[in-house]
């Protein structure tokens, strides 16, 4: 699996969309150092800051990011004709898709530490205050946390690259969820949301719903199962083509 690994980060070494996905991940901290630019009063503390940073990452680009890296990481192989050779080697077709979700989630984890770190080095330059080691970690640990959760929502998209080799629709479908978040976000529906659900759980803005935070852990749980199964019984049952 080691193996497996290292050979798709030696693929991204031939493709900018690793650095794009990074760039990209810079954006709400940007977006964030934008406002405070109009307004020094939107943030005064750290701790601010990484809450608002946390409600952009994980309950927007997040999601829209994702969907376009598993569309890449999936539909690459069907595109450049490579899954043939991939299937001849001693590989299952269970340990390839678990390669490909490891993958994801390493490639996910890394976006996610980026927007943190991007996020501490706005603070930085805005001179907030509160500063402290226990903060840091705690807005570390909430956002590594929502993404992790996030990650286990976008298995319906391995399901949907296997069927179309195609960024644009993962483009599309991150978008509508992006839009969907938005309109949602204040709903008492939220929680049953499964791409708004890691936010709820992670920010604990549930003043505004009367369900506890285990339905939002048994959504994201079935959704991941969800497309878990029906991606593995489609690779495994379609032929791969020559």
């Amino acid at each position: 699996m080691f193996n497996f690994i290292q050979v798709e980060f030696l693929k991204l070494k031939n493709s900018k969309i690793f650095l794009l996905t990074v760039l990209c991940s810079l954006f709400p901290a940007f977006l964030l150092y934008l406002g405070y630019l109009e307004d020094p009063t939107l943030v005064s503390t750290f701790e601010e800051i990484l809450y608002v940073n946390t409600q952009y990452v994980i309950g927007l680009l997040a999601v829209l990011l994702f969907s376009i890296v598993v569309s890449y990481l999936i539909g690459r192989e069907y595109n450049e004709h490579t899954l043939k050779l991939i299937m001849t080697a001693p590989t299952s077709k269970f340990k390839y898709l678990l390669g490909k979700y490891l993958m994801f989630l390493i490639w996910a984890m890394i976006l996610i530490f980026v927007a943190f770190l991007s996020s501490i080095a706005i603070g930085l330059m805005m001179g907030v205050s509160g500063f402290t080691f226990d903060i840091i970690v705690n807005g570390l640990w909430d956002l590594m946390y929502g993404g992790f959760l996030l990650f286990l929502t976008m298995s319906p998209f391995v399901f949907l690259a296997m069927i179309i080799n195609n960024m644009v629709p993962a483009m599309i479908g991150g978008a509508v969820l992006v839009i969907a978040n938005l309109m949602i976000s204040s709903s008492s529906y939220a929680a049953y949301f499964p791409w708004f659900a890691p936010y709820m759980i992670i920010s604990g803005d549930w003043a505004v719903i009367t369900v506890p935070s285990y339905v939002s852990y048994i959504v994201i749980l079935v959704t991941f199962i969800i497309g878990i199964l029906i991606s593995y019984l489609y690779f495994v049952k379609k032929d791969v083509s020559l």
